[in-house]
């Protein structure tokens, strides 16, 4: 799909990607418009979702111990119902930090961060006994980031 940006949008996506808290006047100084179309053009894109969120990441070890699972998870069927189940009964885990539906012999894919082992046990026990639609979770314990999230790689993705 071609992308639907113009040239001063990709780069103003660029741009904010690498400093969310860049000022207008400096968002405007690097993408080569001024000020004010600039502001326009970022709450377009603001009120129409494709910036989503702007946040912050936070070194949770420099602060508190914790583990982080990554979770293979397999519902029973792959009925829509289940499904639906499912996705609004993790909606309620703040511990899960993201989840996919993903191709292949699971169903989805989970990350979680807990204090420790025996906490991130009974949520998975808790969530298999209330929902009763799951098959398998196979949880594999993150021991080191190898590599830490950087952004999109937007200029690659929105070239034409």
């Amino acid at each position: 799909m071609k992308s639907v940006l113009d040239n001063v949008g990709k780069r103003l996506l660029i741009a904010i990607q690498l400093d969310g808290r860049i000022t207008n006047q400096d968002l405007a100084d690097s993408i080569g418009v001024s000020p004010s179309p600039c502001l326009q053009r970022r709450k377009r894109l603001e009120d129409t979702g494709v910036i989503d969120c702007y946040e912050t990441r936070i070194d949770l070890s420099k602060v508190t111990q914790f583990i982080e699972v990554i979770s293979e998870i397999t519902l029973n069927t792959n009925k829509g119902a289940d499904e639906r189940d499912f996705e609004s009964y993790i909606a309620n885990i703040p511990e899960m930090t993201s989840c996919r539906a993903v191709t292949g012999s699971v169903d989805y894919f989970a990350t979680f961060v807990a204090p420790d082992i025996r906490h991130y046990q009974t949520i998975v026990d808790r969530m298999t006994d209330e929902l009763g639609t799951i098959e398998t979770v196979t949880s594999h314990v993150v021991y080191e980031h190898t590599k830490k999230y950087t952004g999109l790689p937007l200029t690659l993705l929105l070239d034409d």
